[in-house]
């Protein structure tokens, strides 16, 4: 039996707990090997650290979104800027604090109505001071291509329809390898990591063709990546070894995920060594 939920504390407490009963009726249940942390749950903690130390970079473009939004004739305005550029009449999306991803959407969404938002601002007195300079969106737009690898993992492990656990370490391992590109100053989106991705998700998702960065990434990404790759490694460290048998018994993974990946002959036996016990 597997117990899936997210990391709040009161969780913690309560898998501890159960724990504790199924010891007393001799029901076969432990705290590290049954219990399955939400990784779409980890994902949010993850990108929300970041976001605290890009929260400067991000608020100009908040209070000039929820501004234009605020008021229907600002937003009829919009509508009329995206005609006259031949922009789709695409609404702008708000940001929400529970939930990272909807700062992905605000900025890709402002990104892609950049000309009709510029004009929208430029004819508006109390918006001009919102006005996006060209490095602000330049900055944005790598915030936006720091964020994606995180949106499509998110996309993957939340689908209902196929199992999702095996995906897990291998998925883990890619995101933590971004941090670390991003940290080291890796510039692209590694190939590589799309093939993992496109070998583990049934549907065919829209790739970003956009992902590239033509500079260095800023220090305040840098350090945001570190943040987040803290808070990765924090619960990547708290998985057990369902996890990577799992990943052995899916056929499109098998071990030689772990051999691909240079696991080390030790490492590799000890978790064939776990799949029989199990």
């Amino acid at each position: 039996m597997g117990i899936t939920l997210d990391n709040a504390s009161n969780n913690a407490v309560f898998i501890r707990l159960l724990t504790n009963w199924a010891i007393e009726k001799r029901i076969s249940f432990d705290k590290n090997d049954n219990h399955f942390r939400c990784f779409a749950h980890v994902i949010n903690l993850s990108v929300q650290a970041a976001l605290t130390q890009l929260e400067s970079e991000i608020s100009k473009l908040r209070d000039l979104v929820n501004r234009i939004r605020a008021f229907s004739l600002r937003h009829e305005k919009l509508k009329m800027a995206c005609k006259n550029n031949q922009l789709k009449d695409l609404t702008l999306i708000p940001d929400v604090p529970t939930r990272w991803n909807s700062t992905y959407e605000m900025i890709l969404r402002s990104l892609q109505l950049k000309i009709a938002i510029d004009s929208v601002t430029l004819n508006d007195r109390d918006l001009k001071k919102y006005l996006l300079t060209e490095n602000q969106l330049a900055e944005l737009e790598k915030i936006k291509d720091f964020l994606f690898l995180f949106k499509e993992v998110t996309t993957i492990m939340s689908g209902f329809t196929y199992p999702t656990l095996s995906a897990t370490i291998p998925l883990y391992n890619i995101l933590i390898d971004h941090v670390e590109n991003v940290i080291g100053d890796v510039n692209v989106i590694g190939d590589e990591n799309e093939e993992v991705i496109e070998d583990v998700d049934n549907d065919e998702s829209e790739a970003n063709s956009d992902n590239n960065n033509e500079n260095e990434w800023s220090q305040i990404i840098k350090n945001a990546a570190k943040i987040c790759r803290l808070k990765l490694l924090e619960y990547y460290n708290k998985t057990n070894y369902s996890y990577l048998i799992s990943t052995i018994l899916d056929p499109r993974l098998k071990l030689q995920y772990y051999k691909d990946n240079e696991w080390g002959d030790e490492l590799i036996n000890d978790i064939q060594q776990k799949l029989v016990f199990y």
